[in-house]
C-alpha cells in the first residue's frame, strides 16, 4: 500500500475507523478483529516513517450512500449489491463503501474527532 501511494504526487492513505467494530459483531466473530486492527495499525506505522499523511474516518452511512447523486437511504443497499432509489446507479456496496471512505477523506468528510493528518516533513 506504502508503495502503492508513493507513485503520486500528494499521497495520503484514508483508512476505516476501527473502533466500535467489536459491539456490531457477535461474540463468535470477535477473535477475528484483532488481525484487522494490527493491519491498521502496521499501515499507520509505516504511512508515519515515509512521511504519507493519513486519515481515519468514519464509515458511518457509507455503503448507503450513492456516489453519483449523494442521496443516502438504508434500502440503497440490498447485503452485497448496492442500487440507488434515486437515480438507479448499481455497484459493489464494498465498493461503494471504500470510495465514500475515500471521498470523505479527501474532503474531510466522515471525519472522527481523533482524525489526524501528519504533515509532509
Amino acid at each position: 500500500m506504502i508503495g502503492f501511494a508513493k507513485q503520486f504526487e500528494r499521497p495520503i492513505i484514508v483508512l476505516e475507523r476501527l473502533k466500535g467494530l467489536k459491539k456490531r459483531m457477535s461474540y463468535s466473530h470477535i477473535h477475528s478483529i484483532s488481525p484487522y486492527e494490527m493491519l491498521h495499525q502496521a499501515i499507520i506505522n509505516k504511512a508515519l516513517w515515509n512521511n504519507i499523511p493519513f486519515k481515519v474516518v468514519g464509515a458511518r452511512y457509507t455503503s448507503q450512500t450513492c456516489l453519483e447523486c449523494g442521496y443516502r437511504n438504508r434500502k440503497n443497499r440490498n447485503k452485497d449489491k448496492f442500487k440507488c432509489l434515486s437515480c438507479g446507479y448499481e455497484n459493489d456496496a464494498d465498493v461503494i463503501a471504500g470510495l465514500n471512505i475515500l471521498r470523505g477523506g479527501e474532503r474531510g468528510e466522515f471525519l472522527h474527532p481523533t482524525s489526524r493528518v501528519v504533515p509532509f516533513a
